[in-house]
């Protein structure tokens, strides 16, 4: 059994190592999840200018 908890050990250490390897990667990426807020409000904000201004428009002609 002593045996067996060290192999065991050993396994978890190797997981725990490649975890942290992740993490350094993710770290040397750059971050780019504001672009998922970013991007979808300024879309919104063009298409809700864009519909003051057509009916602005539309109802100044009436």
């Amino acid at each position: 059994m002593i045996n067996n908890c060290s192999k065991n050990n050993m396994k978890k250490d190797k997981k725990s190592e490649q975890m942290d390897n992740k993490s350094d990667q993710k770290d040397n990426k750059p971050m780019f999840n504001y672009l998922y807020v970013l991007i979808p409000s300024v879309i919104g904000l063009v298409i809700v200018c864009v519909g003051f201004i057509v009916w602005f428009w539309l109802s100044k002609r009436q």
